[in-house]
């Protein structure tokens, strides 16, 4: 079982903390394929995809008799990790648990890299939270394995599929494009720019009135012939 693009996005909206969705999307690729019910048994370096929630359950148990280590879930948790985040055997295949708890960790380690003082850039302290993510230190993550790709390498490419487009975000310095801070009002979290001659903008609604019949932003007179 993989989910959905739409289904991952709003669980990761409702779920996923303080770590932005691209990143939580990043660490998921690598860690499980978007697959909830992957179970690594790391104790003998296997993996084991299963179609419910189960059929998961029911493996862990057995690992967990037999004395094995392994990671479960979308963010893979670690066993070892299940008593500090209120985790079971059970509840480790809960979306929303899962996404939090990986959250969480990630959190933890991308601050300790900051702390360091080692990676005073954002995208190297994200990197090495990766590689703490992995391994729980910052070194691990950037070794090449038997693929010849490191854990890093594989979160670097995962993430140039997930964020092909970023966001447009406002034009800063001097230019006929500017958007000073004077020009925009915000409220309600909607951006009303400074309302031209022939517009009239009602910061309460939301809404621009034209005073004009041409647009503002019929730029080649389309909609006004």
């Amino acid at each position: 079982m993989v989910l959905t693009t739409a289904a991952l996005a709003g669980l990761l909206m409702q779920c996923g903390g303080n770590v932005d969705p691209v990143t939580l999307k990043t660490i998921f690729s690598v860690e499980s394929g978007f697959n909830p019910y992957v179970v690594a048994n790391v104790t003998k370096e296997t993996s084991h995809y299963f179609k419910n929630e189960n059929e998961a359950i029911h493996f862990v148990n057995e690992l967990a008799s037999k004395g094995e280590k392994y990671s479960a879930g979308l963010g893979q948790i670690y066993v070892g990790n299940f008593k500090s985040y209120g985790l079971t055997n059970e509840t480790v295949f809960d979306f929303c648990k899962n996404i939090k708890v990986a959250s969480q960790i990630f959190e933890k380690c991308y601050y300790r890299a900051l702390e360091s003082g080692k990676y005073p850039d954002e995208q190297d302290a994200l990197r090495a939270a990766a590689s703490c993510y992995y391994s729980n230190n910052f070194t691990r993550g950037f070794k090449k394995e038997k693929d010849g790709m490191s854990y890093v390498d594989r979160s670097n490419k995962a993430v140039n599929k997930i964020y092909a487009v970023p966001a447009m975000k406002p034009v800063t310095g001097s230019g006929e494009n500017e958007v000073s801070t004077q020009s925009v009002t915000m409220r309600r979290g909607v951006v009303f720019q400074k309302p031209e001659e022939n517009q009239v903008a009602d910061i309460n609604t939301g809404t621009v009135k034209q005073t004009q019949p041409k647009a503002a932003w019929d730029v080649f007179n389309d909609f006004s012939k």
